[in-house]
């Protein structure tokens, strides 16, 4: 099993934003979990295989790309 793990700090607003998005990224060789650890958002990406790995990862970069171009926007 592949495991990764991405904190990102003082990221209430950003945990808000996606948590709702973590029912998609479940699939049957991986899955992506959303938890506050404080004000700090950990993202815990798991895979049976390194395809479905990437594929995890990218979709994860992919929402935080996202959220973050709409927060420059302010």
């Amino acid at each position: 099993m592949l495991e990764s793990v991405l904190i990102i700090k003082d990221a209430l607003n950003l945990y808000a934003a996606i948590e709702s998005e973590s029912k998609d990224l479940v699939s049957k060789r991986a899955r992506v979990d959303f938890n506050l650890n404080d004000s700090n958002l950990v993202i815990s990406i798991k895979a049976d295989d390194f395809t479905s790995f990437r594929a995890m990862e990218s979709s994860v970069m992919r929402l935080l790309v996202t959220y973050y171009k709409i927060k420059g926007i302010d």
